[in-house]
């Protein structure tokens, strides 16, 4: 009997060791995974800085006419200044829209860091009323433009799905990207690159923003909503003064989420000139929010903190 106990005792012990030698190679065989994942997104990201930054491969856009959002036909080289770069996001009307939907989602923390004005939109829609109605129903923030011809190039257009490049006045499209919806972190990672891009141009434009030597005063920093009717309009608005005697330049507003939209100038505010930046909350949104932003500048105190709070109430009929 007392054989037949250590037996099993020893069975039992060889069993445990059994199972915590597998655990010990798959915890192996997952951090191994995890590094070469992790390997291979910082590879990515190399790859996507170094062809934005030096891209060789180039596709030639034909001007064209595009119908704006007030239905007038301009040329497409109106939309672009000298020397000022434009991520153009391309959709069509026969591409999913769940794809159209992650991609707009994905875009609305970016559109904020580096500013709308600096993307466009170029559809081919069947009617211009319908693009239209997209930007409304989607609160899209940058320009919509539908092109007349319907198409930039057969071959990529023809892949039916939406995708992104770079272009300024030359018209020469660069550093394309292709989305798939079920690849969100490779598409985050391509704009984190290209945010960087976006921000280093502007730190170039506007040197100034490099010294922190301006000083900015908001004339509130809590702004309560209270009560909001599902789908109503929820725009806060805070105005600041530049109270320094050096030039003030707001650099980036963080809202932390898509929720929130802020829309502020980029441009430099003088001594004593004042400036606003709007918030629009979502809300689709029901329920309590009590939402903190970070607004950066070349003030000394950098970042600012304010605060939008409310609760937004679906009514029920």
């Amino acid at each position: 009997m007392r054989n037949a106990s250590r037996i099993i005792i020893l069975l039992i012990c060889l069993f445990s060791l059994s199972i915590i030698f597998i655990g010990l190679n798959k915890i192996k065989i997952y951090k191994k995974e995890l590094t070469l994942y992790s390997d291979s997104l910082r590879t990515l990201k190399d790859v996507f800085a170094e062809d934005i930054s030096h891209s060789a491969k180039k596709m030639k856009i034909n001007s064209q006419k595009v119908i704006d959002e007030n239905l007038d036909t301009i040329d497409m080289n109106e939309i672009f200044k000298l020397n000022e770069t434009k991520l153009i996001l391309r959709i069509n009307d026969y591409q999913c829209m769940d794809c159209i939907d992650s991609i707009l989602k994905q875009l609305e923390l970016f559109t904020q860091s580096v500013g709308n004005e600096n993307i466009v939109l170029f559809g081919s829609f069947h009617s211009t009323s319908d693009l239209i109605r997209l930007k409304s129903v989607r609160k899209i923030p940058f320009k919509v433009y539908n092109l007349i011809s319907k198409t930039f190039d057969k071959s990529i257009d023809n892949m039916k799905l939406p995708y992104l490049f770079l272009t300024d006045s030359t018209l020469l499209a660069r550093s394309f990207f292709f989305y798939r919806v079920d690849n969100p972190s490779i598409t985050s990672i391509y704009l984190s690159v290209l945010k960087k891009y976006f921000l280093n141009k502007f730190s170039q434009e506007y040197p100034i923003i490099n010294e922190k030597n301006s000083s900015i005063k908001f004339e509130r920093e809590l702004f309560d909503f209270g009560e909001l009717q599902y789908l109503s309009n929820a725009t806060a608005l805070f105005k600041y003064v530049n109270t320094s005697k050096k030039p003030l330049i707001i650099t980036l507003v963080e809202t932390g989420c898509g929720c929130t939209v802020a829309t502020y100038k980029r441009t430099a505010i003088m001594s004593g000139d004042s400036g606003v930046i709007s918030f629009q909350y979502d809300t689709k949104r029901t329920g309590y929010f009590d939402r903190t932003i970070y607004i950066y500048s070349n003030a000394i105190q950098s970042p600012n903190l304010v605060k939008i709070k409310g609760v937004v109430k679906k009514t029920i009929i």
